[in-house]
């Protein structure tokens, strides 16, 4: 015999509520934290249980009529906690981001992005079943209340609603995690990340630290002498990439580094790393790891008090970041800006790149991309050039403020597109423009990805490069 629509709703709402009392944290807690793991131990999911209080219903005010039936009136508020917040920190195959969950589930107000309690805002469902298109009519998915990280979730009969947001890196060296999860990982709360779900999460590591480093920072507050990070590989670890988000050292003496420097080892043996210096906030490195067995050593030497902060990250077999073998740095958007170690544009230097450099700058072919073009102008404004070679006899090989083309004009110091060599002060390959005292875009056509080399010896240096890249359609 089937059962009556009430009686079924009956006994859904009371395995609803028994479902909640096994997960409702104690009384003197803020959260529960969830964590999953697959059959070998390994963490796959991780779930934030906040506290469930009453919810606030109320009758509608609006008069019922034969096609108005009354109508439940949901304050959902962050104040009440009525979320579960899941990040992608392990498990990021959760169900597909929707603008606005259906007609039966409530949808909580946009978050601020600089923090705070937003506005309680009245949302009303209506508690009968409706047709497909009677839904679209009374909710609109283009509006306000719209949220890119709200999920659908029917498994907690609509009581909760589901909010997952991605781990991204924060600006100021952190990573977005739940406020939970980084007080379990022992982090340091920052500012609000992910539309105000979630904080910019400090987690580091000092000097002397060994293990399996992830995701972390390595921070320097006031170092002096060798201190040193000791990184052992994860299982899956094809890569580990280092993101300078401060390093500053000591300038190099015409290209040579003394005393201060950044030395990394422990990577594979055709996977060389140079000695670092200089100014180098902002640059990052890649190092193959696939066939040692580590652990990977960074150091920073000083002979005064440093601070830096270097994050650590291990990449894995299809990860986003990961990059193509032999390139010491990769870039994966469409435009942007590449530039050699310790370029400053200061009033009064001469030098600036490291000598014996020999590395290659990847960069990702874009979807639906035919060429890429470099040039050292943006907005009107010039970067300077400044690659220097000179003859047996001393003197320069390119004139001075002019563009040197291939391996008579720059026969030690150069980068390469195409395997066209550049040097000189200008940028100019002479293909689209053929005087040299004029900078030009050099333009690459290769099958990808993108490939700009830089060589250096140890005769001289100069200031560098800073070229802007900008990716052509087909």
């Amino acid at each position: 015999m089937r059962l009556p629509v009430y009686v079924m709703l009956v006994i859904t709402l009371a395995s609803a509520t028994e479902i909640l009392d096994n997960f409702k944290p104690d009384d003197d807690e803020d959260y529960q934290v969830i964590r999953l793991h697959d059959p070998q131990g390994n963490l796959t999911r991780t779930i934030i249980i906040p506290k469930i209080r009453p919810l606030d219903i109320t009758t509608s005010t609006t008069t019922p009529t034969p096609s108005r039936p009354p109508e439940l009136t949901f304050r959902p508020s962050y104040e009440e906690n009525r979320f579960v917040l899941i990040s992608n920190s392990s498990y990021p195959n959760w169900p597909d981001v929707v603008s606005n969950p259906n007609g039966s589930t409530p949808v909580i107000p946009d978050a601020p992005t600089s923090g705070g309690v937003p506005p309680t805002k009245k949302i009303k469902i209506r508690r009968r079943r409706r047709r497909k298109k009677q839904l679209k009519k009374k909710f609109d998915l283009s509006g306000e209340a719209s949220d890119p990280y709200v999920l659908k979730n029917s498994k907690f009969l609509n009581l909760f609603t589901i909010v997952q947001f991605p781990n991204d890196d924060c600006s100021d060296g952190g990573t977005c995690y739940t406020e939970a999860e980084c007080a379990d990982l022992g982090g340091s709360a920052g500012l609000p990340c992910a539309r105000g779900y979630g904080i910019c999460c400090m987690l580091t590591s000092r000097c002397g630290t060994i293990g399996e480093i992830n995701g972390r920072v390595f921070r320097g507050l006031g170092e002096q002498g060798v201190c040193s990070l000791t990184i052992e590989k994860t299982a899956c670890a094809k890569q580990i990439r280092l993101d300078f988000i401060n390093l500053e050292l000591e300038q190099p003496n015409d290209g040579e580094c003394g005393p201060e420097r950044l030395l990394i080892a422990g990577q594979n043996r055709n996977s060389p790393v140079p000695i670092l210096c200089g100014s180098n906030s902002g640059q990052h490195v890649y190092l193959d790891v696939d066939e040692a067995t580590g652990p990977v050593l960074v150091s920073v030497v000083s002979s005064n008090p440093q601070d830096f902060m270097i994050r650590v990250t291990q990449i894995c077999d299809g990860d986003r970041l990961q990059a193509p073998k032999h390139c010491l740095q990769y870039y994966m958007d469409n435009e942007g800006v590449v530039e050699s170690f310790n370029y400053l544009n200061e009033a009064g230097r001469t030098t600036g790149y490291l000598n014996n450099l020999d590395y290659a700058v990847c960069i990702r072919k874009g979807i639906g991309m035919c060429s890429i073009m470099y040039s050292n102008e943006a907005n009107g404004v010039e970067m300077p050039f400044d690659i220097n070679n000179v003859d047996s006899d001393g003197g320069p090989t390119v004139p001075d403020g002019e563009a040197g083309a291939e391996v008579f004009n720059c026969p030690d110091d150069y980068i390469a597109v195409r395997n066209v060599r550049l040097c000189g002060q200008k940028v100019n390959d002479a293909t689209v423009q053929p005087d040299f005292t004029q900078n030009a875009p050099v333009i690459d056509s290769s099958t990808g990805p993108f490939t700009l080399s830089f060589v250096t010896d140890r005769s001289i240096s100069g200031l560098g490069f800073r070229l802007k890249y900008e990716q052509v359609p087909c």
